[in-house]
């Protein structure tokens, strides 16, 4: 799926669900990621975190803003949008949950691309991932691992009803108060 924001025209943004990824397969992307391989150059998420899409746009809204300022936290664009998904300021952490995992079999993906890129995004994904699967709020809910995620979200006191909404405002006002 690709989504774009109104303030930044020059950017459009690339997400797409891949799951039942196999360990050895998550293997070669975390290699590939450390040795900062060029055909690996896109955010790879681990999807047990990430509550509704809502949530995920507000980390990609808030990088790509910081990245068209030239105001980025991290090195990379890919990096800072890991840590705008982060309740906390530490990049180890923010890796630590939001990164791929062999224990998360579902990975998040998502590209940057910019206007004059004429990149087949999804093609490349099917090869160095696998197949895409349906990206939408249901999905994302029925994957998230709800014990770690009150947990690094820091949400286990927390008195609400546990719908994907509050859940979702909650994680998202975690981000954007991080820091304060």
């Amino acid at each position: 799926m690709y989504i774009t924001f109104p303030q930044f025209p020059k950017y459009k943004v690339y997400i797409s669900l891949h799951q039942n990824i196999s360990s050895e397969k998550l293997q070669t992307i975390k290699e590939n990621l450390a040795s900062q391989n060029s055909e690996y150059n896109y955010c790879f998420l681990n999807a047990h975190h990430i509550i509704s899409l809502a949530h995920l746009q507000q980390a990609i809204h808030r990088s790509v803003m910081n990245y068209s300022r030239g105001t980025m936290s991290a090195k990379t664009v890919n990096a800072e949008i890991i840590l705008n998904l982060s309740p906390v300021n530490s990049i180890m952490d923010a890796f630590k949950n939001f990164g791929i995992r062999e224990d998360c079999d579902s990975a998040i993906v998502v590209k940057i691309i910019e206007e004059d890129s004429n990149e087949d995004v999804s093609e490349k994904l099917t090869k160095l991932v696998g197949p895409e699967s349906e990206l939408n709020d249901q999905v994302l809910f029925d994957l998230v691992d709800f014990k770690r995620f009150k947990k690094v979200y820091k949400l286990n006191d927390a008195k609400f009803t546990h719908t994907q909404n509050d859940l979702s405002k909650l994680a998202i006002g975690a981000c954007i108060l991080r820091g304060c």
